[in-house]
């Protein structure tokens, strides 16, 4: 049996990569024209919450940081621009910025945003490395994290807690999704096939995103 741990942009390899071995699973999003079995966690969700975390705070103006031709990437960005138009929000596209890696070109994406659309008060970022990346942009700026700009990123890794302010984050629930591909892998081995599974998402607040937290 194999499990695959990323998913990223090779689709269509799992796809041919499916045919010829069925006892596979993925750790990813659930897409269209999928032949192989995944588990994931609710990535349209925790998009969802992370933004309606944010109006709640009362912020108005939201900027999205992530590289949206990822599956999970994408569906976390769907989330993101229900929540905005349930609350009745202009979704923006001039405040979405590509870059999947927490780098210099991370941070290069929020200072180019920051220098053409200096007004938003939230940002949603698809990973916490993102995140930690966009705060060190939105300081070098001469704005604060949460005051000026509420930040909530995604993954809720174990320098969530340690960050200057701490990031609140999408957590996932690795334990669980660990056991989950295993289990889904033996039941592909015994039965020939498996529903895919998807594992919910919640929200940890931190300093990033609460003035009063």
């Amino acid at each position: 049996g194999i499990i695959v741990v990323g998913q990223s942009l090779y689709h269509d390899e799992l796809n041919q990569a499916s045919e010829a071995h069925k006892a596979m699973v993925v750790w990813g999003a659930n897409i269209p024209g999928q032949k192989y079995t995944t588990v994931g966690t609710d990535n349209y969700e925790g998009g969802k919450l992370a933004t309606e975390h944010l109006l709640q705070q009362g912020r108005q103006k939201f900027a999205f940081l992530g590289d949206t031709r990822f599956p999970e990437t994408r569906l976390r960005y769907e989330g993101y621009k229900d929540a905005l138009k349930n609350a009745g929000l202009e979704y923006r596209s001039e405040l979405t910025t590509d870059s999947e890696n927490a780098s210099d070109l991370a941070m290069w994406s929020i200072s180019d945003l920051l220098k053409s659309e200096p007004d938003f008060d939230a940002l949603i970022a698809a990973s916490d490395m993102l995140a930690f990346s966009a705060i060190k942009a939105i300081g070098n700026f001469g704005l604060k994290v949460p005051e000026d700009v509420a930040v909530v990123g995604y993954d809720n890794i174990t320098l969530s807690d340690y960050s200057n302010p701490t990031l609140s984050s999408i957590t996932q629930d690795r334990s669980a999704g660990g056991k989950a591909l295993v289990d889904t892998l033996f039941e592909i081995i015994e039965n020939g096939t498996a529903s895919n599974t998807i594992i919910k998402t919640e929200l940890v607040i931190r300093e990033s995103s609460s003035i009063n937290h």
